[in-house]
């Protein structure tokens, strides 16, 4: 893990904890709000499903003089599904909605494993990349590696069928991997490059915009003014989210793919982002704006591996979760705010 002091005040990023998970993951979610809980989805050696649920735990070691809080990640529950689990989104503190390879819909009680509360096997003919849930309208929107979209609404019982339906078009490689949504709108970005923006009262296509590369992942800042896109060709994007036009522009180097990007709770009037580099490197970026300017406040090796998926505590300021292409799953915190 990387080792940082909380006494050097160039050094912004301090990992906390670090777990090596026993299958191997795919997706990491925080369960908001005001929960210190992580869940993991992934696969099993047995080519069988994982969900696991861990406690971010605070030690009380008076025999520490460091300042970085001394924590540990503990397993306190544990499901196996039918397919290897590709996705995850959370409905709430206790609820969690899961796309496997196959392409079905579970939707799970974090308390009790033994059974989904719900399910629609085959929502999607293949692989369920990518999903989100809408609060405001209590609509799950996932993405599939085909290119299809689908729009679910919660408030029923069961997942009978979808709202609407967006199928793939024949002969075109539009793979989905990522969707975002707020307010009375939705996003999906493509691994051809393609963002469309969508209207989720209508289910409408409202504009298209081509990015140079594939969008491994996108965010939106709490004002809903500005869109995060990052990308498998080195390039991170700050949007506006309504007319989709660039604000600002980075290059991470030559091949190295940004596979997430998540803001980060502020009291300051700039946005502070972080983002989970290919190379292993987690960095946060202060954005301002007013000049449409940006400087990384720090930036750390983390892992020796790519970071494949990031999420980012929105109850607690500053909390950071990673997971590794080598099963690493760390805890970050920064006192930046």
């Amino acid at each position: 893990m990387a080792n940082k002091d909380w006494n050097n005040s160039n050094e912004i990023l301090l990992p906390i904890c670090q777990n090596r998970c026993s299958v191997i993951t795919y997706d990491c979610k925080w369960l908001q709000p005001n929960s210190s809980k992580i869940v993991t989805v992934g696969k099993k050696q047995n080519n069988k499903g994982d969900i696991s649920v861990y406690d971010l735990e605070l030690l009380d070691d008076d025999s520490s003089n460091s300042k970085i809080p001394m924590s540990r990640l503990k397993l306190i529950n544990q499901a196996e599904n039918a397919s290897p689990v590709r996705s995850s989104t959370v409905l709430n503190q206790n609820t969690i909605a899961c796309g496997d390879f196959s392409g079905s819909i579970s939707i799970w009680d974090i308390n009790r494993f033994d059974i989904p509360i719900t399910s629609h096997k085959n929502a999607h003919q293949i692989n369920l990349n990518c999903m989100d849930f809408n609060r405001e309208n209590s609509v799950l929107v996932c993405g599939a590696k085909d290119g299809s979209i689908s729009f679910w609404d919660t408030r029923t019982t069961l997942l009978s069928k979808p709202i609407h339906f967006v199928s793939p078009v024949e002969g075109v490689k539009d793979n989905c991997w990522s969707v975002v949504t707020r307010g009375y709108f939705g996003l999906a970005g493509f691994e051809n490059g393609q963002l469309h923006q969508m209207d989720l009262r209508n289910y409408n296509i409202i504009q298209k915009k081509t990015v140079e590369y594939g969008i491994c992942s996108m965010d939106i800042d709490e004002s809903n003014e500005t869109l995060l896109v990052t990308t498998n060709g080195s390039i991170v994007k700050l949007m506006s989210v309504n007319e989709l036009t660039d604000e600002l522009v980075l290059n991470k180097g030559l091949n190295n793919t940004i596979w997430s990007g998540r803001f980060l709770s502020s009291s300051k009037p700039s946005k502070q982002f972080s983002i989970a580099e290919g190379n292993g490197k987690l960095s946060l970026i202060d954005y301002n704006p007013q000049s449409k300017t940006s400087k990384v406040i720090d930036s750390i090796q983390l892992v020796d591996s790519a970071i494949i998926s990031m999420d980012v505590n929105k109850s607690v300021q500053g909390l950071i979760s990673t997971i590794s292409l080598t099963k690493q799953l760390c805890i970050t915190i920064t006192p930046y705010k």
